[in-house]
C-alpha cells in the first residue's frame, strides 16, 4: 500500500510544501475516492468531477466549506435527504454567518451586495496603491540594510492591498497592520491579535459603514453601505460588516499565497455523512 493511502492529510505535515502527488496518487486510481485515513472523507481530485460536485448545489452544501471534515454534525441524521436538517441547524455550524457557508438563493442574493465594489475603475486604482506600496516597501528594506521576504514583505502588502481593495482609508493603513501583522495569535511582540482576529475588523468595519451611510463619500466603503438586496431590501450593517470581514481575511489567505488545500462541500444525503475534499488539480 502506497504511504498516501495511509497518511491523513489534513494533520500530516509532509503534504504542507508539495501535496500534488497525493493527488496525483489517488486520482490515478480514482477521481472520485474515499480516505479512510484522512477523516474518512471522499477526495474529488478529476477536474470534471469537482466542476459536477460545485455545480450541483441541489445536493451538496458549502455549509462545511471553512472548516472541513472536523466538527461532527451538529445533528443526528435522519433519512437520506439531509437538506431541512441542515436548514434548521445551520446556525450551529461555524462561521454560518460567513458568504462562503451559504446555499442559494441565500448565496446569490448576499453576493449581490458586493456586485458593485470590484468595478474595473476600482481595480485599476487598486494596481495604482500596489506600485506605490511595493515602492515603499523596498524603500524601508534599502533603509533598514536587511531584507524579510514573508512578514516585512509578502504579509504587509497582501494585507494592505486587500484593505485599500475595501476601501478601508489611508489614514488607517497603519493601524491596521500594526494589529494585523503578527506573527501569531497572543503575540507578546507589537499590539496582540488576541483570541479572535476578526473582533478587531468587525469593530473597525462596523464604524467605517456606520459613518458611511451618515456621511456618504466617493468610495468603496459608501458603495458597500449603500448596496441593497436585489429586491431593494436594506441589509443591516452587521451583514455588510460580515461580508467585508470575511473578504479581508478571504483575501489575506488568497494573496499571501498559503499552501494548497482543499475546500469542502457537504453532501445532503445520509450515506455519504463526511465532507467532500475537492481540488481541481
Amino acid at each position: 500500500m502506497n504511504d498516501f493511502d495511509t497518511k491523513d492529510y489534513f494533520t500530516d505535515p509532509s503534504f504542507v510544501a508539495d501535496p500534488h502527488p497525493f493527488f496525483d496518487h489517488h486520482r490515478s486510481k480514482c477521481p472520485v475516492r474515499r480516505l479512510e485515513a484522512s477523516q474518512n472523507v471522499i477526495a474529488i481530485t478529476g477536474y470534471d468531477e469537482v466542476l459536477a460536485v460545485l455545480r450541483d448545489t441541489a445536493n451538496f452544501s458549502n455549509i462545511v466549506a471553512p472548516i472541513g471534515p472536523f466538527p461532527p454534525l451538529p445533528f443526528s441524521v435522519e433519512g437520506d435527504d439531509i437538506n431541512v436538517q441542515i436548514d434548521a441547524h445551520r446556525e450551529q455550524f461555524p462561521m454560518y454567518e460567513h458568504l462562503v457557508t451559504m446555499d442559494p438563493p441565500q448565496h446569490s442574493r448576499t453576493r449581490r451586495l458586493v456586485s458593485g465594489l470590484f468595478t474595473p475603475r476600482r481595480l485599476d486604482e487598486n494596481e495604482h496603491f500596489m506600485w506605490e506600496l511595493t515602492d515603499r516597501l523596498i524603500d524601508q528594506f534599502h533603509a533598514s540594510g536587511k531584507f524579510e521576504a514573508l512578514f516585512g514583505y509578502g504579509v504587509p502588502f497582501a494585507l494592505l492591498t486587500i484593505a485599500d481593495l475595501l476601501g478601508v482609508p489611508a489614514e488607517h493603513h497603519e493601524s491596521f497592520a500594526r494589529h494585523l501583522n503578527a506573527q501569531k495569535v497572543g503575540s507578546t511582540e507589537g499590539e496582540s491579535l488576541g483570541t479572535n482576529p476578526l473582533e478587531f475588523l468587525d469593530e473597525k468595519f462596523t464604524a467605517f459603514l456606520e459613518d458611511r451611510r451618515r456621511e456618504p463619500r466617493a468610495d468603496a466603503l459608501t458603495i458597500l453601505a449603500d448596496a441593497r438586496y436585489p429586491d431593494g431590501e436594506v441589509p443591516d450593517v452587521v451583514e455588510l460588516v460580515r461580508i467585508a470581514t470575511f473578504l479581508f481575511g478571504a483575501g489575506q489567505d488568497t494573496t499571501r499565497g498559503s499552501s494548497p488545500r482543499c475546500c469542502s462541500r457537504s453532501p445532503r444525503t445520509k450515506s455519504s455523512r463526511s465532507s467532500f475534499a475537492k481540488t481541481a488539480a
